[in-house]
């Protein structure tokens, strides 16, 4: 008589439990891992105005943008008004000729994003 050989089956409760804590115990470390390089990672700064590197006649330009909540922003190194959701903006005085205005924001670990604006007045 031929026996009849019994296969256990291939997943089994303790094997699901097992997968289950190693998806969940990976998943909450990349929640943690992209949050804190987030905390220590550098502002983003946004300028939507004035736009890059432009000539104008102008006396005055309109300096507008964005950047992360909690930053503060700094043109040529006087501190600007940031609002509670990110948004700045700021009057350029310009004078004759190449006027640079360098934007940062820093966030509050010190770190910091630097955008540059050269315009020339004629």
């Amino acid at each position: 008589m031929r026996k009849i050989a019994s296969h256990k089956p291939f997943v089994t409760p303790r094997i699901l439990a097992s997968a289950l804590v190693i998806a969940v115990g990976t998943g909450i470390g990349l929640y943690l891992w992209y949050h804190l390089a987030l905390l220590f990672a550098p502002p983003f700064l946004v300028l939507e105005k004035p736009p890059r590197d432009i000539i104008t006649t102008r006396q005055s330009l309109a300096l507008e943008g964005a950047t992360q909540k909690e930053s503060h922003v700094f043109v040529n190194g006087r501190e600007i008004v940031v609002s509670e959701e990110g948004a700045f903006s700021d009057a350029l005085i310009l004078e004759d000729g190449m006027n640079i205005f360098e934007v940062t924001s820093v966030n509050k670990f010190g770190k910091e994003t630097t955008l540059i604006r050269r315009i020339i007045k004629e």
